[in-house]
């Protein structure tokens, strides 16, 4: 379920559901120009990737909810000790990384997705175990992220 938020639309109906999916799929399926999709949909640039940011992380933490858990009795003294013994690192739990997405700058507020090596992106990070299981995935505005 993607989650309400309050937002000043200016006097503009809100993107109905159903057309926030289609976006956010047809975003995810055709690497085309952004103007194409503005043309297929009828919408702003600054509406679109707000669809589709929100989709994003709302799936993301749906699907993180349901299948992301860290171990617990057992399987955390296994995971430590995985670790330990394949990496030679004591006392770990887990692996953290994280990439930087490249991104076509948005209309609104463009400065806070301009990430340390100058391009605009939002930063996908995760958490796993030695067997590459995700823990935990993150998605952060690239001047934003902890």
């Amino acid at each position: 379920m993607i989650p309400y938020q309050a937002h000043n639309h200016g006097g503009r109906i809100p993107v109905e559901l159903r057309k926030q999916i289609l976006i956010t799929i047809w975003m995810l399926a055709n690497p085309e120009s952004i103007k194409l999709v503005l043309d297929r949909f009828d919408s702003s640039r600054s509406t679109c990737y707000e669809v589709y940011m929100r989709v994003l992380t709302a799936k993301t933490n749906s699907l993180a909810q349901r299948f992301i858990h860290l171990p617990e009795g057992n399987n955390e003294r296994n995971t430590i000790q995985k670790f330990k013994e394949q990496r030679g690192f004591p006392g770990i739990l887990s692996a953290i990384d994280g990439t930087h997405n490249p991104i076509q700058a948005p209309s609104k507020d463009p400065e806070q997705y301009i990430n340390r090596k100058s391009f605009h992106s939002v930063l996908l990070q995760v958490v796993c175990n030695m067997d590459m299981k995700f823990y935990r995935c993150f998605l952060w505005l690239s001047r934003v992220c902890p």
